[in-house]
């Protein structure tokens, strides 16, 4: 809650600019002392801050809950539309998990494209495979939900939560 919403909340009242305690406690308004540093915690847990009195004294605080099986499918849902990596990244996560061989990572990495992309977009048309050939020519960074990366991942045989890896950087 601030000034401005205290204001507005009461637009027949002229506070002063800076209205003391009392004046402030007359409407339920009392200050509050920030809470401290985000406690650290998992990619399954979440920071709540609660504000509670503590002799006279209102204070934020922060603590750590776990989230529900339904919040960590949502965040994992969110994080998928948003995950990115660079390509050089990508392509070393790649090789790494053994999907790509090494010679084909760096040349993947300068842009070009690996032959073994193509069991996994050997369904698309010409035109499709043309234009995927030139948006990994193209592009600085790679997105989780992308199409491309949506198909690797049967066709190397990984489970989603392996594929989630490839977005880390190493």
């Amino acid at each position: 809650y601030s000034l401005r919403k205290l204001r507005s909340d009461n637009p027949h009242v002229s506070f002063p600019e800076t209205p003391s305690a009392e004046t402030l406690d007359g409407y339920g308004v009392y200050s509050c002392e920030p809470a401290g540093d985000v406690p650290e915690h998992t990619s399954t847990q979440r920071v709540v801050m609660d504000t509670v009195r503590e002799g006279g004294v209102w204070r934020n605080q922060l603590r750590v809950v776990d989230m529900t099986p339904q919040e960590i499918e949502t965040a994992l849902i969110l994080w998928r539309e948003t995950a990115e990596i660079e390509r050089g990244y990508f392509c070393m996560n790649l090789a790494m998990a053994g999907i790509l061989p090494p010679d084909e990572a760096i040349d993947a990495a300068k842009g070009g494209w690996p032959v073994t992309f193509n069991a996994a977009l050997d369904d698309l048309s010409a035109q499709d495979l043309l234009g995927a050939q030139i948006g990994w020519a193209t592009a600085q960074k790679i997105s989780r939900n992308h199409k491309l990366v949506i198909k690797l991942g049967p066709m190397a045989h990984l489970e989603e939560w392996q594929v989630d890896g490839l977005f880390t950087a190493p």
